[in-house]
């Protein structure tokens, strides 16, 4: 394993959240010698991998999409530039919700409620099968929104983005994307209560 690939997971490990210098010192190493590319992806891949299978729930079609991601982004590393707020990690997530969005139009897969229900289960068998009921139920009430709405929930509440890195994200501005989250999670609020008569 290179230097850098150990210095930053002996001083961050890999689940640790980056800040904006610190990805900002990785991207310009890797801009310098691509094969210090492994570290960004080491700090990434994982949370790229989450957001893909949750808008996807096929492992293999998530593990592709992943893998495509990474490949563009380190195409087009030297083209990045950053920008008063921007960040590494919005980027790749645009790249991630573009991919996303290819693979539909070229499957048109429709998925029905009752195969989300089934694949959103947790694999494994340490999870209580009350939390797996859970969210069974949240990703069925997710389905029932659409589209720029479930995205903005899950960057916002599960990948815990901030308002400007979503706007970055979906090509937006962060007053609107503060909108539409507040609407969307009203939305499930209401098919929540609607269906299950009662908010967890």
């Amino acid at each position: 394993m290179s230097q850098i690939i150990h210095e930053y997971v002996v001083k961050y490990g890999i689940l640790a959240p980056m800040t904006r210098p610190e990805e900002q010192h990785l991207v310009k190493q890797a801009q310098l010698d691509a094969q210090r590319f492994t570290a960004l992806y080491l700090a990434f891949v994982d949370e790229i991998y989450r957001f893909i299978y949750f808008k996807t729930s096929v492992k293999e079609t998530a593990e592709d999409l992943t893998a495509q991601v990474f490949m563009q982004a380190l195409e087009h590393l030297t083209e990045f530039r950053y920008a008063p707020g921007a960040r590494f990690s919005s980027w790749l997530y645009a790249i991630a919700r573009n991919k996303v969005i290819d693979y539909y139009r070229r499957h048109k897969e429709t998925v029905g409620l009752e195969d989300i229900a089934e694949r959103s289960t947790p694999e494994t068998a340490t999870h209580h099968v009350d939390a797996q009921f859970q969210q069974q139920r949240i990703h069925v009430i997710l389905q029932l929104l659409p589209s720029p709405d479930q995205e903005v929930l899950q960057l916002r509440l599960w990948q815990d983005k901030t308002y400007s890195e979503i706007a970055q994200i979906v090509q937006s501005n962060a007053v609107a994307v503060r909108a539409r989250y507040s609407r969307a999670l009203k939305k499930f609020k209401q098919f929540y209560l609607q269906h299950y008569g009662q908010t967890d």
